[in-house]
């Protein structure tokens, strides 16, 4: 920075004054009109907010996904708490995990569905709804809800090429499910189909 002009470095007085929008003395403007880069790079409020507005919605970023500045910034940001909080972030997941058993379970069911390249997913509402609509039933044994816990079963199974959309899906109780195997068996309506 040239001599004169230490000012306006961060905490110094010139650069609090002209912040905090106290005129800057004449000597320091007149040196910052002969010095066009310094000029721009020390704006006004009003000339910072008009800025940040035009700036809004734009991408004004050099990143090749698409990120703007903004939320590459929030992503390092949360990435570096991550790193910095490993305790909290371990406490958090645990106490989730233990208040949502099932959302834990859909997640597992769908992320192994998408690595044998299965075509769709379905939500935990989707999957209370056909339960209600058998009345939490096993459709092979006949069983309900509160003796047995009731398992999603691909009707077409996913290792066959089975999408993993809530209309390939059946309740089955887990030995009913483990007893099917690979088998293409429809429960609700057809019967057995090869």
């Amino acid at each position: 920075m040239p001599k004169g002009f230490q000012g306006f470095q961060k905490g110094n007085q010139l650069g609090k004054r002209f912040q905090k929008g106290i005129p800057l003395p004449e000597e320091y403007r007149k040196k910052l009109i002969g010095n066009k880069n310094l000029l721009g790079s020390i704006r006004s409020k009003e000339t910072r907010k008009k800025d940040s507005e035009r700036q809004k919605g734009k991408n004004n970023s050099n990143y090749k996904d698409g990120r703007s500045q903004d939320e590459a910034y929030s992503k390092w940001y949360q990435k570096l708490w991550r790193e910095k909080n490993p305790e909290k972030l371990k406490k958090w997941g645990k106490e989730w995990r233990k208040k949502n058993p099932e959302k834990l379970r859909m997640k597992s069911r769908n992320r192994r569905a998408r690595s044998k390249n299965a075509k769709g997913f379905f939500t935990i509402k989707e999957w209370e709804e056909l339960k209600k609509k058998y009345n939490y039933m096993c459709l092979c044994c006949k069983k309900q809800e509160p003796e047995i816990n009731l398992t999603p079963d691909h009707i077409i199974p996913l290792s066959r090429g089975g999408s993993n959309w809530i209309k390939n899906i059946q309740p089955l109780c887990l030995k009913c499910n483990l007893h099917k195997f690979t088998k293409t068996i429809n429960y609700g309506k057809f019967g057995t189909f090869n």
